[in-house]
């Protein structure tokens, strides 16, 4: 079994993703966690959000931030 695991509190923070663009969008926008088997059939990554390491799957989950006023 393979595992890849990126996790960088670094360049999450830094990177920027509109409603519904490419993958992290989706499940913005999706507002749910959502599971993709085998990246290569899916059509959020295509173009320029083509992976640029080697991975099959991908779980996305979103952190839904709530602001106490």
């Amino acid at each position: 079994m393979y595992v890849y695991n990126r996790i960088e509190f670094s360049s999450s923070r830094k990177r920027r993703f509109k409603y519904e663009e490419g993958f992290a969008g989706h499940v913005w926008s999706y507002g749910e966690t959502v599971l993709i088997n085998n990246i290569k059939d899916s059509s959020l990554f295509k173009g320029q959000f083509a992976p640029k390491h080697e991975y099959g799957s991908i779980l996305g989950i979103p952190i839904k931030w709530m602001k106490k006023w």
